[in-house]
């Protein structure tokens, strides 16, 4: 949505400070106390107090936060008897393009955590129900035929260059070169950001499109092909398990030992030994 940017100005963080508040605790203080502090307007401490709350969500950003109140909502409490898919068509219709689907995550997210605020699901944790969902619904007769893509602000310098033709085939070649880079890579320190620079995409989209591809984010994706590659190791090499998991990317071995107990149901060497056994 085309409209100035909710984020604080300089003056108002030096107020907030000033009264020992800290930025990402503004929505603790409530709309009122906002307009005293900081001396502004009704309007404004309402949206500074939105744009606080909304960010308090396990994985919404500054991007997002901003569009809730473009619809009209100035809390969780506004969302609480809400519905993430038809909030989704409303905002497609509100600016004219059909969106990123995860874009209905996020409305998912927030719905819920309005209902369950203790609960700390992040906005991918609703890709499989939302994909469910329009398998059997589908979307609205009259949704917007023109992609999020093309708005102007993702053809600026820096932002996600793609084209009407291309465009599903240029971001399924981007993400092959990031998952490439991670395979070859897996061994080293690997940031969400390190990735998305591989793929020529911002940290948010990279993040976004990773996960309604692969159906999991690229930690989730990346710790899978390291414990791979450690099962090769365990079953080919006598390795110790400390250097099979400096190998494969984990810095700790306990936590290399806890992750692959989470995935394998059993420890390292439990694993080794049960291959070596079923070799006599």
């Amino acid at each position: 949505m085309n409209r100035e940017p909710m984020a604080l100005t300089r003056d108002e963080k030096r107020l907030f400070r000033k009264n020992g508040v800290r930025l990402n605790e503004v929505h603790l203080l409530g709309p009122g106390t906002i307009r005293e502090m900081i001396d502004c307007t009704r309007q404004r401490a309402r949206e500074l107090y939105a744009f606080s709350e909304f960010q308090s969500v396990p994985s919404v950003g500054p991007r997002f936060a901003e569009d809730l109140i473009g619809m009209g909502f100035y809390s969780l409490a506004d969302l609480r008897d809400k519905d993430g898919a038809r909030l989704t068509d409303a905002y497609e219709k509100k600016v004219g393009v059909w969106a990123d689907p995860c874009v209905e995550d996020m409305f998912r997210l927030v719905v819920h955590h309005a209902q369950h605020p203790d609960d700390p699901k992040k906005w991918w944790d609703f890709t499989a129900t939302r994909k469910r969902y329009r398998l059997e619904a589908g979307y609205p007769a009259d949704r917007p035929t023109r992609p999020w893509y093309e708005l102007p602000q993702y053809r600026r310098e820096g932002k996600l260059k793609v084209s009407r033709v291309d465009t599903r085939e240029d971001l399924a070649g981007r993400l092959r070169k990031a998952a490439a880079w991670m395979k070859k890579h897996y061994r080293d320190p690997i940031t969400v950001p390190d990735a998305a620079r591989a793929a020529a995409l911002s940290t948010y989209h990279f993040l976004r499109l990773f996960n309604d591809v692969y159906e999991e984010t690229p930690h989730q994706w990346l710790t899978k092909f390291r414990l791979k590659r450690a099962s090769q190791l365990l079953r080919k090499s006598k390795h110790p398990i400390s250097r099979i998991a400096m190998e494969c990317g984990f810095v700790h071995e306990g936590t290399f030992v806890r992750v692959f107990r989470q995935h394998m149901g059993e420890s390292p060497m439990q694993f080794r030994r049960r291959l070596n056994k079923s070799l006599l």
